[in-house]
């Protein structure tokens, strides 16, 4: 991405997607990005300041499943930055509420993840949902 980007509805990925963020750009997911049994990798360049920030609505992961599913899909991060956050029922990065988590590998950059509801991971599983540790 060489521009700023905000996205109002919820992005749906249902495939294989890789962002790739130049240095001082963000892209706002501002309903979140549901990872429809799909995957998305986060790249970033050399000053690694490329930013995605989301936010899931309520029952919905900021990145991941959606309220009334699919699982939580799967995120890699390197060296871009994330920011997630969830309103209640879902975690920041993973599982919407009563959803499974998906898979999340970091290997390098930035990420922060929250969730609003007090009985919401920052990352894994939705409320209601499993997380299987491998």
């Amino acid at each position: 991405m060489d521009e700023d980007y905000v996205i109002s509805d919820r992005l749906v990925i249902n495939g294989e997607v890789n962002l790739i963020f130049c240095d001082d750009k963000t892209l706002e997911c501002a309903s979140g990005v549901q990872l429809s049994g799909g995957s998305l990798t986060v790249w970033g360049q050399a000053g690694r300041s490329g930013l995605l920030s989301c936010t899931g609505k309520d029952g919905e992961a900021g990145i991941g499943g959606g309220a009334a599913g699919p699982m939580g899909g799967s995120l890699t991060v390197h060296f871009g930055q994330v920011r997630s956050l969830s309103m209640s029922g879902a975690s920041g990065i993973g599982g919407g509420q009563g959803q499974n988590g998906g898979t999340v590998t970091i290997l390098g950059g930035r990420v922060q993840s929250g969730a609003m509801g007090s009985d919401c991971p920052a990352i894994g599983a939705g409320v209601g949902g499993t997380d299987t540790a491998s």
